[in-house]
């Protein structure tokens, strides 16, 4: 069945504030912000490409609190640092056209840690980053970043970062920081998870 579009009022709420801000920055029209206005009805729109300031946010987040490092050399990895926070890294047993089954449990596990009107900041390394609720269809977007590494970091975490998925390229492994994340990933193993790298 497919999830709801209409917004809570809450999130409407929160959506008019937003827009009024981008409005003051000059960014765009509402529908940059992924709302559609029809007929009194809100819809909401997924994988929302970040805006300039957006992009440099959710860098500076991740980059501030995990000490990225991107290498094709293994002496670098993992590329970041987990100081307190539990973690848990996989080696990635399939390649990146045998993910179907893995693709489906990502989609489960991030919707059962997520609010229904709740997004994250999706990063793509020196590419287009984007906005992604896991609870919306991905509608007509032509491209979408995928939970497999398939040769740049993809990185999926909420604002507040309370967890972080982190997929590494090189090494073929995805990196689980914070608990909610690891126990839901536990609860929902895939079969493309292998041996596990490190952990805390």
């Amino acid at each position: 069945m497919r999830p709801s579009l209409q917004a809570s009022p809450h999130l409407l709420l929160s959506l008019r504030l937003h827009w009024q801000t981008r409005a003051i920055a000059n960014v765009g029209a509402p529908r940059s912000l992924g709302v559609i206005h029809h007929k009194n009805l809100f819809k909401m729109e997924n994988w929302i490409p970040l805006t300039e300031d957006e992009y440099e946010e959710a860098w500076h987040l991740f980059e501030s609190k995990y000490q990225f490092k991107p290498s094709i050399y293994e002496k670098d990895w993992p590329s970041i640092q987990v100081l307190n926070e539990d973690y848990l890294s996989y080696y990635l047993t399939s390649t990146w056209d045998e993910t179907e089954e893995f693709d489906r449990i990502c989609s489960i596990v991030f919707k059962n840690i997520t609010s229904s009107d709740e997004y994250l900041y999706v990063l793509d390394w020196n590419h287009e980053c984007f906005m992604f609720c896991p609870h919306l269809p991905n509608g007509s977007v032509e491209w979408v970043i995928p939970f497999y590494p398939d040769g740049d970091y993809y990185i999926f975490f909420p604002k507040d970062m309370r967890w972080c998925y982190f997929g590494h390229p090189w090494e073929r492994s995805v990196t689980l920081i914070g608990i909610d994340l690891i126990n839901e990933f536990k609860k929902n193993k895939p079969s493309i998870f292998g041996k596990i790298l490190r952990k805390r």
